[in-house]
């Protein structure tokens, strides 16, 4: 409108996209209270408090709430996110039910640093702790059916078979060893 022309004249004709940038990143503060804000958050940002009434915490919710954030810290910091190492770190902060794929995520990235390459990418990372819950989520399915179903003891099948396989024996056989 009317209240923004000013910003468009201060942009060289016919380059659009730096008029609309301009008048996008107007009310954006960049002051370092305000990275040091959103520094915080993303510091403070714990993993359950991803999770909303319909859906629960999960390495999803966890990773597009750090986004969230790192892009807020962009805008306020000329296009700079914040570092890749913290990010990297903080995605790995999560609870002791993922202590097994933390594990071998730690041995991976160690094993490639030995080997003189760089850690897990990123979205390995995010592929193998989704893969981790999925799993988690698919046994939990199968453990809620099978508690409804009875269960047969496979031991006690096993030595059914086992007695019907043997020949039986008669009174007139077990005489006749016995003298």
């Amino acid at each position: 409108g009317f209240q923004n022309k000013f910003l468009i004249a201060l942009s060289p004709p016919g380059d659009g996209l730096l008029a609309f940038e301009a008048i996008s990143l107007r009310y954006v503060e960049r002051s370092s209270a305000s990275k040091s804000q959103f520094m915080m958050e993303i510091m403070q940002l714990r993993f359950e408090s991803t999770g909303t009434g319909s859906t629960p915490a999960s390495i999803r919710t966890y990773a597009d709430r750090i986004q969230e954030i790192d892009a807020l810290y962009a805008e306020c910091n000329s296009g700079v996110g914040v570092d890749a190492s913290i990010i990297y770190n903080k995605l790995l902060d999560l609870p002791a039910r993922y202590e097994t794929c933390l594990t071998y995520i730690h041995d991976k990235s160690s094993d490639r640093l030995l080997a003189g390459d760089e850690q897990l990418p990123t979205q390995s990372v995010k592929q193998h702790i989704i893969g981790f819950e999925n799993r988690l989520a698919r046994r939990r399915a199968q453990l809620s059916r099978g508690a409804s179903r009875p269960r047969r003891s496979v031991r006690g099948t096993a030595r059914a078979a086992a007695r019907a396989s043997r020949p039986r024996r008669t009174a007139a056989a077990s005489c006749s060893r016995s003298k």
